[in-house]
């Protein structure tokens, strides 16, 4: 749960070159090379990190200009903005505080704009929800705009759900900050001791869900809502979903989007990819299909 909304926007002013970040491994065969020769990036949810965008296969070495991260968290862009302005003294940073899933908002920066939106993202929105994201965007870009996403790719059941349960309990850790978050800023009651963390493969939506199973019957006040919520013992709350992709029903998704895959790029073992999308119309690259 963050805090922000679509009309608060924050400037953040300074110059950089950005190497840091992590960006595709090796393209596998038969995907494409680098073509966005775009000098502004505009990168949607990544405000706490450094710009991955610059090391991507989709911008050549040395010509981004001007770095725009886009996130919720203020606090987490001005700390990004101080150490990028201060770490990369050529590159020029414009930080915008928005909550893209309230409403997308681009800032208006010449271009040709690059708009990331790496990490995964896309997955934690449902088709519906993607739809309509994508349909956001189209109205957004303009010709010479290019879009670079990232996602996870479907593999094998049992390693997501290894991933998912992870021996060092960090996926609990971050599935169980959903009650702390509510317990802070809405004054609930939520006990952590009292929920378990699930994590299960839906085969049929081709996603992982993670679910707090209640370990008994129980009531939990939100006073800032004026509500309290009963649950049975075993209830599941789903509250998140990681879709995983598939090369060609994500590349339909998109077109019927009036969106196109121009490149696509993954590592060896197929299990990421980062895909280099465009509007009909835009000047850059072409289908490397």
């Amino acid at each position: 749960m963050g805090r922000g909304g679509r009309k608060r926007r924050k400037g953040l002013a300074g110059e950089g070159r950005a190497t840091e970040g992590r960006g595709a491994e090796p393209a596998a065969p038969g995907t494409g090379t680098m073509t966005a020769d775009a000098p502004v990036a505009e990168d949607a949810g990544n405000g706490a990190s450094a710009p991955p965008v610059a090391d991507s296969p989709a911008v050549p070495a040395g010509t981004l200009e001007l770095y725009a991260p886009i996130d919720v968290s203020e606090s987490a862009l001005q700390e990004a903005g101080d150490a990028l302005c201060r770490d990369y003294p050529e590159l020029r940073v414009h930080a915008t505080v928005a909550d893209f899933d309230t409403g997308l908002v681009l800032p208006e920066l010449p271009g040709p704009r690059l708009i990331a939106f790496l990490g995964s993202t896309l997955g934690n929105f449902d088709p519906a929800r993607r739809a309509a994201f994508y349909a956001e965007l189209r109205a957004l870009m303009r010709p010479d705009d290019a879009l670079l996403v990232g996602v996870d790719l479907v593999k094998d059941p049992a390693t997501m759900r290894r991933a998912y349960n992870d021996e060092q309990g960090v996926t609990m850790e971050f599935n169980k900050n959903v009650l702390r978050v509510l317990n802070r800023e809405l004054g609930a009651d939520f006990d952590l001791n009292d929920f378990d963390h699930r994590a299960v493969w839906n085969e049929e939506e081709e996603r992982m869900e993670m679910r707090l199973w209640s370990r008994f019957s129980q009531t939990v006040r939100i006073p800032a809502l004026g509500m309290t919520v009963d649950f049975g013992r075993g209830e599941e709350t789903r509250t998140e979903i990681s879709t995983k992709f598939r090369r060609a029903t994500l590349t339909e998704e998109l077109t019927a989007a009036g969106l196109a895959v121009d490149h696509w790029w993954t590592d060896p073992q197929e299990r990421f990819a980062m895909l280099l999308v465009t509007s009909p119309g835009s000047a850059t690259g072409s289908d490397d299909s």
